[in-house]
């Protein structure tokens, strides 16, 4: 839509500024869809660093998939917010995993994933991939927004993962709109037999689970707690902001 447009521009305008300029051989990955192709030209360039498009194509959901899931807010509901499209789920299929199956996820060491409306408000004052690599950290997230996502949208994950035996509290999930990650963590054999399985059992489809719940299992069952770093020192915005 023109309001997805406007705010990638804005998202990509301040991350150019307060991140990329830090950076050093940055490129910027836009992960679309076919319908995408029109808007292309009108996409704002960065400076400090080289835009790449990549085209995605989902397949065809689980047999029996509804089109849209309830939203389980009632507040939300009022509002017209009726629940969860096939798009949306498709988009946490992505996130939890499928991002890193793509081909020119391969090239790289360190990725940072924003969403169109994620926004770096202020500079960060160091390089962020530098960190990641210094201090041989395989994730780097948003410490002041941990939150626990709603029961209605996890029904079933924490049991069918084990994380509820693993002791990983029930619900917990990463605001993974900003997250810093190993390319190789994440196609490895743990975390990636962890995302087969997930997608095999079907419920990102048919219960909603989400990127940000299960990235949260995966990394703490895979990761060790020096692998993880809280990202600091500049101000966030999704919805809410953060000072971090």
């Amino acid at each position: 839509s023109e309001e997805d447009l406007e705010n990638l521009n804005r998202s990509l305008s301040l991350m150019d500024a307060h991140l990329l300029s830090k950076t050093k051989n940055t490129d910027v990955i836009l992960f679309h869809e076919p319908s995408f192709v029109d808007y292309k030209s009108r996409v704002t360039p960065v400076q400090n660093g080289k835009v790449i498009f990549q085209q995605v194509e989902f397949k065809a959901p689980p047999e029996g998939t509804p089109e849209i899931f309830p939203h389980p807010i009632p507040e939300q509901v009022a509002k017209g917010n009726l629940g969860f499209s096939i798009g949306y789920r498709h988009m946490c299929w992505f996130f939890a995993g499928g991002m890193y199956e793509q081909p020119i996820m391969a090239g790289y060491k360190y990725y940072l994933r924003l969403d169109t409306d994620s926004y770096i408000l202020s500079p960060l004052n160091y390089d962020i991939f530098e960190l990641m690599e210094k201090g041989g950290y395989k994730y780097g997230f948003i410490e002041e927004a941990i939150q626990h996502d709603n029961p209605a949208v996890i029904e079933g994950l924490y049991d069918f993962t084990g994380a509820t035996i693993s002791g990983i509290p029930d619900g917990r999930m990463y605001y993974t709109n900003f997250e810093v990650g190993e390319v190789e963590f994440f196609t490895r054999d743990f975390y990636y037999m962890f995302f087969k399985r997930i997608e095999a059992n079907g419920g990102i489809y048919t219960k909603r689970w989400g990127d940000a719940p299960i990235k949260y299992i995966g990394v703490n069952l895979f990761m060790f707690d020096q692998q993880k770093v809280a990202i600091k020192g500049f101000t966030y915005q999704h919805g809410a902001v953060y000072e971090l």
